[in-house]
C-alpha cells in the first residue's frame, strides 16, 4: 500500500513541479487564464505519455531510498505469511476439490436425458440377447 502511495504522490509532484516551472516561464496574466482553464483534481491529473517513464525512474529511485532509509533506522516491513501448507493440509485440499468434482460431475445430464440413455441402454441390451 505504501508503494501505491509513494506512486501517486510522484505523479501529483511531478505534475506540481511542472505546473511551478510553467508559471516561472509564463506572465502573471496568461497564468491566471490558465487557472480559470484547468480544474485541477484527483481525476484531472494529465500527464504527457513521453513524461511517463521519467516519473517511474523517479518513483523507483524513492522507493529504493525509502527501503534504505528503513533498513538503516531498523524497520523492517511485516513478512508475508508462507504459503506453504503441510502435507496433510495439502492432501484435504486436493480431497475436498475431487469431491467437488465429482459431485458436479453427477449433474452433467438432465433427468430426461438419463432416462432416454436408459431406455437406449436396456434396448440394446436386449437386442444383444
Amino acid at each position: 500500500m505504501q508503494d501505491v502511495e509513494l506512486l501517486i504522490d510522484t505523479f501529483y509532484n511531478f505534475k506540481k513541479e511542472q505546473d511551478d516551472d510553467e508559471s516561472q516561464n509564463l506572465g502573471d496574466d496568461a497564468l491566471e487564464e490558465e487557472e480559470e482553464e484547468e480544474d485541477f483534481g484527483p481525476a484531472h491529473l494529465k500527464v504527457d505519455f513521453d513524461d511517463i517513464i521519467e516519473i517511474l525512474e523517479k518513483f523507483h529511485k524513492d522507493r529504493e531510498d525509502n527501503a534504505v532509509n528503513d533498513q538503516l533506522v531498523g524497520n523492517t516491513r511485516p513478512k508475508k505469511k508462507s504459503n506453504f501448507e503441510t502435507e496433510e493440509q495439502k492432501a484435504e485440499r486436493e480431497k475436498r476439490k475431487q469431491k467437488i468434482f465429482w459431485e458436479k460431475l453427477t449433474t452433467i445430464l438432465s433427468d430426461q436425458k438419463l432416462s432416454v440413455w436408459k431406455a437406449l441402454d436396456k434396448a440394446l441390451a436386449k437386442y444383444y440377447q
